[in-house]
C-alpha cells in the first residue's frame, strides 16, 4: 500500500464505500469519548480511531477501528478486519467482582452500584452519579455521561497495549482527543482532517497542522435518540 496522500485517501475512501469508516452516526454504538491515533515510519501507515460507549449487543466497551498498513494481523478482507476489531474490544467500566454492569440485550444499569472499577481502579460514585440506578429502565449511556473526563479518559485504552493488542509495526506520530469527523455520506477523501493527516503520513508537510474545523467527536455532538441527555 502506498504511503502518497493520495493512496492513503483512496483507501480510505475504499473502507467509506464498504461501509468499514467509523461513523459517529451509527445507531448501534452510542460514542462517549473518543481519540484518534496515527502511525507512521518510511514504509507503513495507520490511523486508529477509538470509541468508548455502549454498542448494542455488547454492552459498555472501547471499540477500535484500524486503517492503513502498519499492522502485523493482514486485514485481506472484512471477515480479518473484523475479527481484529473483536481483538481488541475492552470492558474498562465493571463492578467491584469484576462484572458487567449493564444488560447487553436492552442497555439499562443492572443495578445501583456505590463503587465500580474504571480500569481495574476501584471509584467510589459520588450521589450525583448513581442517582436513578436503581430505578427500571436507566440506560447505560446516560450514566456514562455523568462521569467527569478525568474517567473517561481512563477508559480509553493504554496506547502502549494499544499498539501491542493491533500488532502496530510503527511509532505513534499524532494522536487527537478533538477533531472534526465527517459526517455519514462523506468521502474522508473530501474532508479537511483526513486530507491534513493524510498530508502529514505521506511527508508532504513535515508537521501536522488541524484545520481550522471546530470539534464534534464530544458525545453532546452526535446524540442521535431522544433519551440520551
Amino acid at each position: 500500500m502506498s504511503t502518497t496522500s493520495t493512496h492513503i485517501l483512496a483507501h480510505l475512501d475504499h473502507m467509506h464505500k464498504e461501509s468499514l469508516w467509523y461513523v459517529f452516526e451509527d445507531a448501534s454504538l452510542y460514542p462517549v469519548k473518543s481519540r484518534m491515533h496515527v502511525y507512521r515510519d518510511q514504509a507503513n501507515w495507520g490511523i486508529v480511531i477509538e470509541v468508548f460507549g455502549y454498542v448494542n449487543g455488547r454492552g459498555i466497551c472501547t471499540s477500535i477501528f484500524p486503517y492503513g498498513n502498519c499492522f502485523a494481523y493482514e486485514m485481506q478482507n472484512t471477515l480479518d478486519w473484523l475479527h481484529l476489531i473483536d481483538r481488541c474490544r475492552y470492558t474498562p467500566v465493571l463492578d467491584l467482582k469484576g462484572k458487567v454492569i449493564v444488560d447487553h440485550h436492552t442497555g439499562f444499569i443492572l443495578r445501583e452500584y456505590d463503587a465500580l472499577l474504571i480500569q481495574g481502579k476501584k471509584r467510589h460514585l459520588l450521589p450525583a452519579e448513581k442517582a436513578g440506578l436503581a430505578t427500571a429502565k436507566f440506560p447505560a449511556w446516560t450514566f456514562l455521561h455523568r462521569l467527569p473526563e478525568q474517567d473517561l479518559m481512563a477508559c480509553l485504552t493504554e496506547p502502549k497495549r494499544l499498539s501491542q493488542d493491533l500488532g502496530v509495526q510503527a511509532p505513534s506520530i499524532l494522536h487527537l482527543d478533538h477533531w472534526q469527523h465527517p459526517l455519514q455520506d462523506d468521502s474522508p477523501s473530501e474532508h479537511e482532517t483526513f486530507k491534513a493527516i493524510a498530508a502529514f503520513l505521506s511527508h508532504e508537510v513535515a508537521s501536522f497542522s488541524p484545520p481550522f474545523l471546530s470539534p464534534n467527536n464530544h458525545w453532546k455532538d452526535w446524540v442521535h435518540l431522544d433519551e440520551m441527555t
